[in-house]
């Protein structure tokens, strides 16, 4: 990342300012504009994990105790933040198909935890509502003594003294249609799975605080185009 900086500013003649953070003080779109600048491109990426949701609304109970989420849990793990048997004698139920969720719940089972992986997706690997995962985690994970609950959603977060319990999880009939990602639920038929914690790992999305400071939004949170 260095050198291609360097080699950016040598031949461009670029100028880069480090340890910006954009959206406060003067890096406002306000701001960059008093400075000058007549266009600005924003390519932040997706650093932020996305919130569990059940059809268009955030499912209830996100901010129990016990409830995190898998790219904030990997990042403390590489840093060596968690420390060994860190989940010794607890269930871990982690939510998500991806490979992300399969190396968070085979990161979970390597502390001590009795990992359960809840995901949308069937385990028919030739249906279009397969697990997304690569099938040498899922089939790590089965090695490593892993439960995976297929076809199922997560409909409400229970907690007892403020600490999760339990999931609600009716099953998945469908994850896609000619709309392309649109999950349908069968609530008559609902299971509840215990456990003492929950990693939430459903994808990343984009930092919203500095697009929400710029009026950049709209009522549903989404990016407006030509505001």
């Amino acid at each position: 990342m260095t050198s291609a900086i360097d080699n950016l500013v040598r031949i461009a003649g670029i100028e880069v300012k480090y340890h910006a953070n954009v959206g406060q003080g003067d890096l406002t779109l306000d701001g960059l504009k008093k400075q000058g600048f007549e266009a600005v491109f924003m390519g932040k990426g997706t650093p932020a994990p996305r919130v569990l949701n059940f059809g268009r609304d955030d499912v209830p109970g996100q901010d129990l105790s016990g409830v995190m989420y898998g790219q904030n849990f990997l990042y403390e793990v590489s840093h060596g933040n968690i420390k060994p048997n860190y989940f010794r004698g607890k269930k871990v139920l982690v939510i998500g198909g991806g490979n992300v969720a399969f190396d968070v719940a085979r990161t979970s089972r390597r502390l001590g935890g009795e990992t359960t992986i809840v995901c949308l997706e069937c385990e028919d690997r030739s249906s279009k509502d397969r697990v997304p995962a690569d099938w040498e985690e899922i089939r790590g994970a089965w090695e490593e003594g892993i439960r995976i609950q297929y076809s199922r959603g997560v409909r409400r977060i229970v907690g007892e003294r403020e600490r999760v319990r339990k999931i609600e999880c009716p099953r998945c009939t469908s994850v896609y249609d000619e709309k392309g990602f649109n999950p349908k639920f069968d609530l008559e038929d609902t299971i509840s799975l215990e456990g003492d914690v929950l990693i939430v790992t459903v994808g990343q999305g984009p930092d919203k605080q500095s697009l929400q400071s710029d009026d950049l939004l709209d009522e549903k949170g989404r990016l407006s185009v030509d505001p």
